[in-house]
């Protein structure tokens, strides 16, 4: 509910069956998914990770505050079940390539607060459940890191802007 967490190099960023936010500062840097809302357990080789075994789990994300930045290479947030985000605000740079993409849920994934901005490959993209006030776009070129966005009102003022740190569509 309050701090800082700052991962700079993992497998998955964070992962638990129930995740809960409330405040504070997390980044995350991850390889595979950044925040994993899920049960059960992963397999492993000699040869290292071999995937995740939650495709039939039931694992909750709740959002209620804080600063979070994901880079995944993975899923930015993969939750096997429901994810609700009612304030905070949540910055996912997301996968460049397929198989995966910014944010990935089974159940329900509602936006009641808070500032959501989740960017990746257009492979996989999922959009938030519901008419929440949210916006999709999936673009048919791929734009390079540093490219730049800007959401604007039709009066003209800026709503949000975005600067990314790797490829997305």
């Amino acid at each position: 509910s309050a701090g800082i967490i700052n991962i700079t190099d993992s497998y998955e960023g964070l992962e638990a069956a129930d995740l809960r936010i409330s405040g504070g500062t997390i980044d995350i840097v991850s390889k595979d998914d950044g925040i994993n809302a899920a049960g059960g357990t992963d397999t492993t080789t000699s040869s290292g990770r071999q995937g995740d075994m939650f495709s039939t789990s039931s694992g909750t994300l709740t959002i209620s505050g804080g600063t979070i930045t994901v880079n995944a290479e993975g899923d930015g947030i993969d939750v096997n079940g429901d994810a609700t985000i009612s304030g905070g605000t949540i910055i996912v740079h997301g996968p460049a390539s397929g198989g995966n993409g910014a944010l990935d849920y089974d159940g329900t994934f509602e936006v009641t607060g808070g500032t959501l901005v989740a960017v990746g490959t257009s492979d996989m993209a999922m959009s938030v459940s519901g008419s929440q006030n949210s916006v999709m776009i999936n673009l048919t070129s791929t734009y390079t890191a540093g490219s730049k966005f800007k959401i604007v009102s039709a009066e003209g003022d800026e709503i949000m802007s975005y600067i990314a740190i790797k490829s997305f569509q």
